[in-house]
């Protein structure tokens, strides 16, 4: 009898714990519709952990910090020059260095093209047949994925590197096509703590692997053909899209607001590439649209004079760092930011391979760090 009794009183204790712990849904008011406005921040010295996952887990993230915040307002797609490319999109905001054209139905977010630079080069670029970007209803244990190319054309006259590639021929175009594959699984929920408030949260854990192509164009017998060229040209030329290999994003979302709470991206290594984190609107530092965040340097790859141009940061002193990936510091410049300016440094002595260059604040915080390409001619 007193065992039946401890029995029972076991299993309505499990009910109870069931009952009273109550299970995060991603509803469809996350989707991105036209007139919102995006305010994230990006942390490239993360120490953070990321790692435990199931149910009713807790992640403190307060120590993610940064002295700029970007707004990205969410665009009707019509409104944007390369609407007419892109006639299913409905909206289109920032991403990488142009547009991000998307559809939006009524459980899902579809990158359909994108519109901007590559390479230094103006492109336009189909994702066939589309990107999963953002996918509701979702609970823990949901899993989904997705499978997408993008391809673009290149002139090659427009490439400014083109001799450095050493891709033995002499082509008119190049083809780039990036084919990706992407699962995703919910494999964690919980409270989740930044410095300025709290969340009930969703964890997506999205494992991506890209594997790029590269197709020279020519003409030969009055024919013109594409030839593969993938394996002539280093990983590094193209540093604007996300490298070939596997790599692992964590992505927290929550109702109470569009932007990804977190986003956690690492690199090929498992090492943490940089965090993006949900940040204030009334922050004193905000990026307006009209005075957009810009640290990028170019050429990039180069081989002589590298110029950085910085727009769009709070007044203040800031430092311009070139590293080796070993953390060396090899060039460093301070500037006093005003208005927007450039820093022009030569590279022509360092050996060929990647570098880091960041921008640090007066309190040696870095704000932004991206990645460099010497190449030798």
């Amino acid at each position: 009898m007193f065992k039946r009794i401890f029995f029972i009183l076991i299993i309505n204790i499990i009910i109870f714990l069931n009952m009273s712990y109550s299970q995060v849904t991603i509803k469809e008011n996350i989707l991105y519709r036209a007139g919102d406005v995006l305010y994230t921040s990006l942390d490239y010295a993360a120490n953070i952990d990321y790692q435990n996952k199931g149910k009713n887990q807790t992640w403190d993230f307060s120590t993610l910090s940064s002295s700029q915040v970007e707004e990205t307002p969410v665009l009707s797609a019509y409104l944007s020059i390369a609407s007419s490319s892109f006639p299913n999109a409905d909206i289109s905001f920032r991403h990488w260095q142009g547009d991000a054209y998307v559809q939006v139905t009524d459980k899902e977010m579809r990158w359909v093209g994108y519109e901007g630079e590559i390479l230094g080069v103006k492109v336009l670029a189909d994702i066939k047949p589309y990107a999963i970007i953002r996918k509701t209803p979702l609970k823990f244990n949901d899993s989904y994925s997705t499978n997408y190319s993008m391809s673009f054309v290149l002139n090659t006259e427009d490439i400014p590197f083109l001799d450095e590639m050493n891709l033995l021929i002499s082509p008119d175009s190049l083809r780039i096509t990036q084919n990706v594959k992407i699962s995703s699984k919910v494999d964690a929920e919980g409270s989740l703590n930044l410095a300025y408030s709290a969340y009930e949260v969703l964890r997506i854990y999205h494992q991506e692997t890209n594997q790029r192509t590269i197709e020279a164009h020519i003409v030969k017998n009055g024919k013109g053909q594409w030839i593969d060229v993938s394996d002539r040209v280093e990983d590094d030329f193209f540093n604007d899209l996300p490298p070939n290999g596997t790599r692992n994003i964590y992505e927290f979302l929550a109702n109470e607001v569009k932007e990804p709470i977190v986003k956690i991206v690492l690199d090929n290594q498992g090492e943490i590439e940089y965090v993006q984190y949900k940040m204030d609107a009334e922050g004193s530092n905000v990026a307006s649209s009209s005075k957009k965040v810009v640290f990028g340097a170019s050429p990039n790859p180069a081989y002589k004079d590298v110029k950085v141009d910085i727009r769009g940061f709070q007044e203040g002193e800031y430092t311009i760092k070139l590293y080796d990936l070993l953390g060396n510091e090899i060039i460093s410049s301070e500037i006093n930011y005003t208005k927007p300016t450039a820093v022009v440094f030569n590279v022509q002595k360092l050996n060929k391979g990647t570098y880091l260059y960041a921008i640090l604040d007066d309190k040696n915080k870095t704000l932004m760090a991206k990645r460099l390409i010497v190449i030798k001619p």
